[in-house]
């Protein structure tokens, strides 16, 4: 890998409670040449589990969702810009602002307050190793050696929550 790819991975075992063997492992690339943001999720288990994952938009993102192709679109001082986000396909996809029954697509820039905002969810049935992937094509961005998916301090662009439960 060069230095325009930069690569890190985690893992977590936080849902050992349902299911011992249950294990989130997450590769995150950044390809600064290509303008890719490419997430790996994948899940493994022993039992059958619902999985649910959670894009979060931030709340001057306009979102535009067509099966597992979200199309993305905010301002800011240097103009108009663009993302396409490509969702993994063998789940099934929603689009959530401002919703209230239940609580969902909502963004928080201090307590007490909250600001409409998009929430991509996609969810579906598993057992055994799921891996799903999705890309973020920051077409119209400028993206340099690092990129803060944050436009100002407090008004996000993107952030991400994987859950499932038994």
């Amino acid at each position: 890998l060069g230095p325009e790819v930069q690569v890190w991975s985690a893992h977590h075992l936080g849902y050992a409670r349902l299911d011992p063997q249950l294990r989130h492992d997450r590769t995150v690339r950044l390809d600064t040449a290509a303008h890719t943001l490419t997430v790996e999720d994948t899940l493994t288990g022993s039992s059958r589990h619902t999985l649910r994952l959670a894009w979060h938009c931030g709340p001057d993102v306009a979102v535009e969702l067509a099966e597992d192709v979200a199309e993305l679109s905010w301002t800011d001082a240097a103009g108009r810009r663009s993302a396409r986000m490509s969702l993994p396909s063998d789940l099934c996809w929603t689009a959530h602002r401002g919703e209230t029954s239940p609580i969902l697509g909502w963004y928080s820039p201090r307590f007490g307050e909250r600001v409409p905002s998009t929430t991509l969810v996609g969810g579906r049935a598993w057992t055994g190793r799921v891996r799903l992937t999705t890309v973020l094509e920051l077409s119209a961005l400028p993206v340099t050696r690092t990129l803060h998916l944050v436009r100002e301090a407090d008004r996000p662009l993107l952030g991400a929550q994987v859950q499932w439960a038994r």
